[in-house]
């Protein structure tokens, strides 16, 4: 992938409690980057199917602590983060590139060769070209504010939101999350909404319908990918979808295959 190719990034993204929805436009990489060098807090890069770096914007370089995004292009993340960090970064971005599905909200803590640290959530795209192939992989990140006792918080929702997302299929319970990380439930609440901007069980059923758009571009029947998202029946799951997205599954997968 040249510096000149163009990416997609299909759907919307949460950073927090802020949502940024629809598809971005194809845009020059470097035009890319120049439109996100306004977001100072949000590292943003581009790598191709190597998880080589090909395109970053000026917070990410800062992540990267390095000068200049010229220092950041045509290097993997071992060039910047110590090996544990660089080897979960790297296999989030080949789960992505292997199931070619967003990964959206990934609470990471990110350790620079250096000993800094830094905690994000972080989203990740694949890129694919214009007949389908996988062309690299997109990522975008918020950079969590670092101070106090905000690092045992992050650790307490890492952790929880990873069983949480590991349950998608089936039923959490927010009373057990909390016992396990030794937390009453609403301080667990708190932590939640302090991260995300909702509680456990908010995100819980988003991601679900996340998962569920997901699944719905694949050649899945709709009573497979309500099962997948731990729905009992398909009723119940185009129920909370309808809601949720104003159509049915089966119109929303109708519209975005004609988008497509």
């Amino acid at each position: 992938m040249s510096t000149e190719a163009v990416v997609q990034l299909d759907g919307g993204f949460d950073i927090v409690g802020s949502q940024i929805s629809g598809a971005l436009e194809a845009l020059p990489i470097r035009q890319l980057e120049q439109v996100l060098d306004q977001l100072s807090n949000v590292p943003f890069c581009l790598k191709d199917c190597e998880l080589r770096h090909v395109g970053a914007n000026a917070a990410m370089a800062e992540l990267c602590g390095v000068a200049s995004r010229a220092d950041v292009l045509g290097a993997g993340a071992g060039a910047f983060f110590d090996e544990a960090t660089s080897e979960s970064w790297e296999a989030h971005d080949r789960a992505v590139l292997r199931t070619r599905r967003p990964s959206r909200q990934v609470m990471a803590k990110v350790v620079l060769a250096q000993g800094r640290h830094y905690w994000l959530l972080i989203g990740r795209w694949p890129i694919l070209g214009d007949c389908g192939e996988l062309a690299g992989i997109a990522a975008i990140a918020q950079r969590l504010e670092l101070s106090g006792r905000k690092d045992q918080t992050y650790r307490r929702v890492a952790e929880a939101s990873q069983l949480i997302r590991g349950r998608l299929d089936g039923l959490i319970d927010v009373g057990d999350l909390a016992a396990r990380l030794s937390v009453s439930v609403s301080q667990l609440e708190r932590d939640f909404v302090s991260v995300f901007g909702v509680g456990p069980r908010r995100l819980f059923t988003k991601w679900r319908l996340e998962l569920a758009v997901d699944l719905l571009g694949e050649e899945r029947s709709i009573a497979d990918v309500a099962h997948a998202c731990g729905y009992k029946d398909q009723s119940a799951f185009s129920r909370q979808f309808g809601a949720t997205f104003g159509m049915s599954p089966s119109k929303f997968r109708s519209s975005k295959r004609a988008y497509a």
